[in-house]
Parts: structure tokens; C-alpha cells; sequence
């Protein structure tokens, strides 16, 4: 049988990492699956699933012999570890990563995987994140039907064409940028949906605490992605600070536009205002149904 890939290592088994390891098993992706994990107990747990063939205590020794390595932790902690397995690779590995930004990441797998006889590095961003986090709320089919955005730069064709083949094998839609187009992009349709939900919550965490109990479904709908992980959104804001600053300031003139619209003394400009916003949240349901 004609597998993707003979040994693949997953660094980092929480959310994506492990629902990547399940849905390689599922989809037999893969003759063997193995996985380092800074955490202990996170190793453990791996060592108990039937899709992890093998739990390594250093990430040297869990890609010596891989040719599919998979990058899963948080964004500030993928070009220090890539620093450390540059040396290690073999020059037929693939590398990706599944980081919500992707300038600086990049940027370190053009500096440490460059070269002939180097391993090749190109960036993958799959938004088909959670709220949820951890190797617990893993499930094989989380990338169905969502889009993955690749950042190829100048990639070579074969390991490119390998790398598009894996994410549409898991059932997603692709999507190519460059780099810093990509940090733009999620700047706006993720990092700053979820600066606003925590920023609704922080807002109704200064008010009376009997409050919560009188929220209907649309408080606990337009928030439920603040209940992510506060250790891996701090990262991600500040990896990638400058487009997420100018996404702060778009909105901001959005709320301007909103407070214009209510000193009006006619109500067009808020009719205006509403139906554009209804009319974008309608064409958002066509499309591709993405969390992030």
C-alpha cells in the first residue's frame, strides 16, 4: 500500500497535533505516526492511543529518521525548535507547521532549511482551530471541508506538490499566499474576531456577576472563542503585532462609523450601517465553515 509518508513526526500533540495524527490513522495516511511533546503527561496520553506508534523524549531523537515532520506548538516556540533539528533532518524531510502566523516562521525555515542538502520547510496554516484545547478534544475530523492556507515562497515543486497532496487528503480546500499576505489576512478574519470576543468578556467581567445569568445564546455564541487558550493567543498577537495593530484600528473606525450612524437623527445611516454587516455575515455562510 502507497502510504504518504513512511515516518511522520508530530511535535506537539494537542488539538491539531493529535486530531492530525487520528485522521492519518483514519485516512491511512502514514505507515507510522510518532510524536514528541514538551509535556510529559501529553506523551503519556499519546503512548495510550492507537494512532501514535511512537512517544520520543527529545525532538532530536523523534525526526532522526523522519520524512514528515509536522511542527504543532505554539508559534513562538516553532523557529527555536527548528534551530535545533536543522542539523538533525534528513535532506528528503518535508516540514510544515500548523502556526497561526507565518512571516517569522517562515523567515527561520529559510534560514535553517535552505540548501541543497538541507530538509525542506513550507508553512501550512489550517483554520480549523477551537476554543478547545488539548490532546482531549482531538477528533479525526476536524480539516474536513475547511480550508488550509499554504505559504510556498519559493518552495521546490515536488515538495510543494507533496505537501498540497497531504492537506487535500485530510479533506481541506487550499489556499496560496505569501507569508506576509497570510499574517495580513488572519490579522483580519481570525486574530481579530477573537481580540474582540475577549474583549466583550473582559468588558462584561467589570460588571455585576449575576449578569452572566440572564445571557441568551447570542452573548454565548458571539464569545465562545474567547474561552481559547490565553498562553497561545498572547503568542499568536504578538507574533504577528503589526498587521493585528492596523486590524485594531480598521475596527475602530467601524465602531466610529456605528456612533456616527447613532447621533444621526434618522435612522438611514444605522439601516446602512446594519444591513452591510448582515449582507457579509450571509455570504460567510456560502463559504467554507472555518474556526481559528
Amino acid at each position: 500500500m502507497q502510504f504518504f509518508a513512511q515516518n511522520v513526526v508530530i511535535l506537539g500533540a494537542g488539538l491539531l497535533g493529535g486530531s492530525l495524527g487520528m485522521a492519518m490513522r483514519q485516512r491511512n495516511l502514514a505507515a507510522k505516526v510518532s510524536v514528541w511533546s514538551p509535556s510529559e503527561s501529553t506523551r503519556a496520553a499519546c503512548a495510550k492511543t492507537d494512532w501514535c506508534g511512537t512517544v520520543y523524549s527529545s525532538p532530536e531523537e523523534a525526526c532522526q529518521e523522519a520524512d514528515f515532520v509536522i511542527f504543532c506548538g505554539p508559534v513562538d516556540t516553532i523557529p527555536p525548535l527548528m534551530k535545533r533539528l536543522a542539523p538533525i533532518c534528513r535532506p528528503d524531510c518535508l516540514l510544515t507547521d500548523v502556526g497561526s502566523t507565518k512571516a517569522r516562521i517562515c523567515a527561520a525555515g529559510d534560514q535553517y532549511f535552505s540548501g541543497s542538502r538541507k530538509a525542506t520547510f513550507i508553512g501550512s496554516h489550517p483554520m480549523a482551530g477551537s476554543e478547545k484545547s488539548g490532546l482531549p478534544h482531538a477528533e479525526a475530523k476536524l480539516f474536513e471541508g475547511k480550508t488550509c492556507i499554504l505559504t510556498p515562497a519559493d518552495a521546490p515543486l515536488e515538495p510543494l506538490r507533496r505537501l498540497r497532496s497531504f492537506w487535500s487528503a485530510l479533506g481541506m480546500t487550499l489556499f496560496e499566499c505569501l507569508p506576509e499576505e497570510h499574517d495580513r489576512i488572519v490579522a483580519q478574519i481570525s486574530h481579530l474576531p477573537h481580540a474582540l470576543a475577549a474583549a466583550l468578556c473582559a468588558n462584561l467581567s467589570d460588571h455585576p456577576a449575576e449578569w452572566k445569568d440572564c445571557a441568551g445564546s447570542g452573548l454565548r455564541d458571539s464569545s465562545r472563542i474567547a474561552a481559547g487558550d490565553p498562553r497561545l493567543w498572547s503568542a499568536i498577537f504578538r507574533e504577528n503585532e503589526s498587521a493585528f495593530r492596523e486590524s485594531l484600528s480598521n475596527f475602530r473606525k467601524a465602531l466610529a462609523e456605528l456612533e456616527s450612524a447613532l447621533d444621526e437623527k434618522g435612522d438611514e445611516s444605522l439601516l446602512q450601517f446594519l444591513t452591510k454587516a448582515r449582507d457579509y455575515r450571509i455570504q460567510l455562510n456560502r463559504g467554507n465553515s472555518c474556526d481559528e
